[in-house]
């Protein structure tokens, strides 16, 4: 179904990509309650990215809720990340990638759709389809996470 939709799902649910071994899949990994996770611009670099590499599908995840085990499952040791799993069909590197970072920057386009095209080959299609639709819901809410964050100062003191 990759189609250059950017796709929400709860950790969980990734199981049933990994079933599908043909299917190619980038998860994003971020925590909601992250100011930069909340801006606008991280919802159109989600949304230009899917757009670029519509053959592969993308995946918005939601880390507040993971477990310690989710976290050692995908491996993952700093927020944000990502994950790209490709099948090597088209060329590339056939596997498991990990964001390794090396300084990069997580929120932008530029470097992860760089990282995308070094992992699977493929290069950036146009991206100009990205701002015409309605525009996607940034993550999380600032609202909520201040309350959060007042709830569990008020908890530890």
């Amino acid at each position: 179904m990759p189609n250059g939709v950017v796709e929400e799902r709860h950790v969980d649910s990734l199981e049933v990509l990994l079933a599908e071994e043909h299917c190619p899949f980038v998860a994003a990994f971020f925590s909601s309650s992250s100011p930069l996770s909340q801006t606008p611009e991280l919802a159109l670099t989600e949304q230009r990215l899917a757009t670029s590499f519509p053959t592969v599908r993308y995946v918005r995840v939601e880390t507040e809720y993971m477990t310690i085990r989710s976290f050692l499952q995908w491996d993952i040791s700093f927020l944000p990340t990502y994950v790209l799993f490709w099948p090597g069909k088209e060329g590339g590197t056939k596997g498991w990638h990990r964001w390794t970072g090396k300084g990069a920057n997580p929120y932008d386009y530029s470097e992860v759709s760089s990282w995308i095209s070094e992992v699977t080959g493929l290069q950036p299609q146009n991206t100009s389809v990205a701002t015409t639709g309605p525009p996607l819901l940034p993550r999380g809410s600032q609202k909520a996470s201040s309350a959060w964050l007042v709830i569990a100062w008020t908890l530890v003191t």
